[in-house]
């Protein structure tokens, strides 16, 4: 797989490169010399622009995610609930982030609030798709056994419950955390004052394309090398899983 990522990377720089072979314009497509240097003599605002940006969202992530599982372990238990609720969550979701974002900044003003709530709302469908879908698919001759060891809610829940829904919830995460670096940029481009979105809206206004280009290269790794590292632990978790099912 690493190398299908290698070549991917391989054939991006290979293009940017044969723009400047046929000698196209540096202010549509920067030459990559020019960029690299962006990078460097401006590494710092970069750095404290995107520890704001990952921050933040990082927050909101962690909110999604806790307000993910709980609603995906209530709908487990009460399942009526889950009939009422899930109809306004995916009426919610399925509205346009955007179309929030300007009520959010008239209630909440420039606070992080705003974007710490879009985040939530892009991101906490999956989990609780995810989350909800992996409870569902616990062995139910386990769930029988735990039932006659008469093991408590709480060892039925670690042990089965979410077992089962733990590779699910591991899934869920490749998605989010994208999500949630799109919606802290697009947040951060509308009525941003910090963050790489900032520093998107910054580098429009000032025609600098070679600052739009290092900052799409960051953000561009930023989500790749999380998506790889979910991936590794996602791998991680299979092959133990085999092995444990191979033991018994």
């Amino acid at each position: 797989m690493k190398w299908s990522y290698l070549t991917t990377i391989g054939i991006l720089i290979g293009l940017w490169l044969f723009t400047v072979v046929i000698k196209v314009q540096p202010f549509l497509v920067p030459p990559p010399n020019l960029v690299v240097s962006v990078l460097w003599v401006e590494r710092e605002v970069f750095l404290q622009h995107g520890i704001r940006t990952v921050s933040i969202g990082l927050v909101g992530y962690l909110v999604a995610n806790g307000l993910g599982i709980a609603l995906a372990i209530a709908f487990y238990y009460v399942p009526w609930l889950e009939a009422f609720v899930n109809p306004w969550i995916v009426f919610i979701t399925r509205i346009p982030f955007i179309v929030f974002s300007s009520i959010f900044v008239v209630v909440f003003r420039t606070t992080v609030v705003p974007q710490i709530i879009i985040v939530v709302l892009v991101t906490i469908f999956t989990i609780v798709a995810n989350v909800s879908e992996g409870l569902r698919s616990a062995d139910p001759v386990l769930l029988d056994r735990m039932k006659v060891l008469h093991a408590s809610r709480l060892q039925v829940f670690r042990k089965v419950l979410w077992a089962a829904a733990k590779p699910y919830f591991i899934a869920a995460q490749l998605i989010a955390f994208t999500g949630m670096v799109i919606a802290m940029i697009v947040a951060e481009y509308q009525y941003g004052s910090e963050g790489l979105g900032f520093l998107l809206l910054r580098g429009q206004q000032q025609y600098r394309m070679d600052k739009l280009y290092a900052v799409a290269i960051i953000v561009s790794g930023l989500s790749v090398g999380i998506y790889i590292l979910i991936k590794a632990y996602q791998s991680y978790e299979l092959k133990k899983r085999r092995i444990v099912t191979r033991g018994q």
